[in-house]
């Protein structure tokens, strides 16, 4: 039966079924564009929030800037990744769309915030999927996107689970702006503290004394990964024998969630790289500079060669170092210094002489201490982000046929 599995009680009777194109108009004819506009581009929007706004002059604008947008339009994303990108215009300023988009302008027996939605439910997705063509970037065109059927409950009942979940999407982004607040404020944070601009005082209320520089070489040692021997692969097999690959990476430690596995044969071979509990990790190949401490749980992994470990530390303690290597001051460092290839490089003789600034340990530790506080408040909003983005994403199944 076309019913949902969750309902509001004065609601019943099953859902009508309908084509997309009896529902809204697609891709309306390009109007002549304004003087001036903004313009949305699949890179202009995340999850349906508009993340920057393109201002263009009509003469200096792409040639994929052809539809102008109305209030209440949709945007739909019609290359993979479906959904990412999808946006729900509720502007009176003139905008203009770009192609990579299809654009949806609900008619008037239908409400357009419930299209939108129904767009993030997975039976959509399945539909687009279904009929989408192409290999490297598949796609789905508009002859048949308008093919698809969808179930269509009355004006009413639209309009009510539309404003309900327009209400949760509110908390969402919310939620998502504290969580951006707090990661401002430490990389603020960091920058101060990294270029002394903020010291701490040691308990007594005294000065700590002056900062020195050293090479990354002397305060730890820094060893190289090591691939796979040719011809041999990772395994999901637990063997007991982890191997660490770059796509492991955390914010801070490394995750077990896919954590790939070698056999005893291969560890007999590449035993010498592995890594031990406090050891730090960084990539060094393809993707730059991600930083991750090791815990227990990863003690004795092995680690792939495109990832450096630095261990024995003297004089420097791990978080503390681990929170310089996330450091503006490093990253652009790392940027001035990298190889420069299809995959750009950090050069291990190059990471050893990298300058590093050292406090005296104990303030170090406040560094580290106040930085990891910044951490705990930004996971724990982080989990309350995921939390609400849990829930929608089970109402969307829920609440749609």
């Amino acid at each position: 039966m076309n019913i949902p599995k969750l309902r509001f009680p004065e609601f019943s009777g099953e859902w009508e079924e309908k084509k997309l194109d009896s529902l809204s108009l697609i891709n309306p004819k390009p109007g002549d564009l304004p003087e001036v506009f903004s313009y949305i581009d699949l890179e202009s929007v995340k999850n349906g929030v508009l993340l920057q706004e393109k201002i263009i002059k009509k003469e200096e604008a792409p040639s994929r800037a052809q539809r102008l947008l109305e209030e209440k339009d949709i945007l739909f994303q019609t290359v993979r990744p479906y959904q990412r990108n999808n946006y729900f215009f509720n502007s009176k300023s003139p905008t203009v769309a770009s192609t990579g988009y299809a654009q949806f302008r609900v008619n008037k027996n239908n409400y357009p915030s419930f299209l939108y939605q129904y767009l993030y439910t997975n039976n959509f997705v399945k539909n687009v999927l279904d009929r989408c063509s192409g290999t490297s970037f598949p796609a789905i065109s508009t002859n048949d996107l308008l093919e698809i059927c969808l179930h269509i409950p009355t004006l009413a009942e639209q309009q009510k689970i539309a404003d309900f979940l327009s209400n949760v999407d509110s908390i969402i982004t919310t939620e998502t702006k504290i969580l951006n607040t707090l990661q401002k404020k430490k990389k603020a944070l960091m920058q101060k503290l990294f270029t002394r601009q903020l010291r701490f005082k040691s308990d007594d209320g005294k000065d700590f004394p002056t900062w020195k520089e050293k090479k990354l070489g002397d305060v730890c040692n820094v060893l190289s990964g090591k691939r796979v021997p040719k011809g041999n692969k990772l395994t999901s097999v637990n063997t007991g024998l982890k191997y660490i690959t770059v796509s492991d990476m955390g914010d801070k430690f490394v995750s077990n969630k896919d954590i790939k596995y070698i056999t005893q044969e291969i560890e007999t071979k590449i035993k010498k790289y592995k890594v031990i509990t406090g050891d730090i990790i960084i990539s060094v190949a393809g993707t730059l500079g991600k930083v991750n401490i090791i815990t227990e749980e990863f003690n004795n992994a092995n680690l792939t060669e495109n990832c450096d470990k630095l261990t024995e530390f003297k004089g420097c303690i791990t978080e503390y170092l681990f929170y310089f290597l996330q450091s503006e001051k490093f990253l652009d460092e790392i940027n001035r210094i990298k190889t420069s290839s299809a995959q750009p490089k950090l050069a291990l003789d190059r990471l050893r002489i990298f300058v590093i600034p050292i406090p005296i340990i104990k303030e170090q530790q406040k560094i580290a201490d106040s930085l990891s506080s910044m951490d705990s408040l930004i996971q724990t909003q982080q989990k309350v982000v995921t939390t609400w983005q849990q829930r929608k994403k089970a109402l969307l199944q829920q609440m749609f046929v």
